[in-house]
């Protein structure tokens, strides 16, 4: 009975799970063309890419990737960078903690200030998205 719930639940989110055009940069600047699946979450470990529409899955991890581009339906480019948060300690305000593992974050802005979002899926009924946006100066 467990294993046909996990079914119902598993199954309708890998039917969304979309491969879009992009470039992705690893860390020696070297680069990638394919078709790129966003990550649904901001701090999975894989970038999932294909070279081509019908080929196999390759997954790249986080550490290894600086950036990924994407075009998305409406031929707009979107970029993506990875970086560490920083968050305050709910219990301790004054202080900052880091995370300790990177995160795929969406660039909103760049200039002297850098502005990125973190958009995370959220698995309730609705699919809904939450985003939390960052600075870097």
């Amino acid at each position: 009975m467990k294993m046909i719930v996990m079914l119902f639940i598993v199954f309708p989110i890998s039917v969304f799970a979309q491969f879009c055009e992009g470039t992705v940069t690893f860390n020696d600047d070297t680069t990638k063309k394919g078709y790129i699946n966003v990550p649904d979450q901001p701090n999975n470990f894989n970038l999932r890419f294909k070279s081509e529409e019908n080929s196999e899955i390759e997954k790249f991890d986080i550490n290894t990737v600086k950036g990924f581009e994407i075009l998305n339906d409406q031929k707009e480019r979107i970029q993506y960078a990875t970086i560490y948060i920083a968050y305050n300690n709910p219990f301790n305000p004054q202080k900052i903690n880091i995370n300790k593992r990177k995160n795929w974050t969406r660039i909103v802005k760049e200039g002297k200030i850098k502005v990125y979002a973190l958009d995370k899926l959220n698995y309730n009924i609705a699919l809904s998205t939450t985003t939390y946006y960052c600075i870097k100066k």
